[in-house]
């Protein structure tokens, strides 16, 4: 009986924690891009300038190679080894692999 109750448990409770997580059950950007970017700036000039852009900064954050990121996995999305952002700007800078107006995933642009 407690083994069935606490199993019982244990999976109410992590399919809340998912759906706390994921709001509907999947991460979204609202509009935004999500991308994967191994590195992170604060949104400044000289960060800017370093990167290539030349354009008037966004509010957020600055992300660096990154990649095109698809929620669920595919197809470019399937191992992030960097950070999940919502991007509002992307193929700007030097190498066309930098975003702008970024957000971590979960927070509303």
């Amino acid at each position: 009986m407690f083994i069935r109750a606490s199993a019982l448990l244990l999976s109410v409770l992590a399919l809340s924690s998912f759906a706390i997580a994921g709001g509907e059950g999947t991460p979204s950007c609202n509009g935004a891009s999500p991308q994967c970017c191994q590195k992170t700036y604060q949104a400044n000039q000289q960060n800017a300038q370093q990167l290539g852009i030349s354009e008037p900064l966004q509010a957020g954050q600055i992300g660096d190679q990154c990649t095109s990121y698809t929620f669920g996995g595919i197809p470019n999305g399937a191992n992030c080894d960097g950070s999940v952002l919502c991007c509002s700007k992307t193929g700007v800078g030097n190498n066309s692999q930098v975003a702008m107006g970024c957000m971590p995933v979960g927070i509303q642009i």
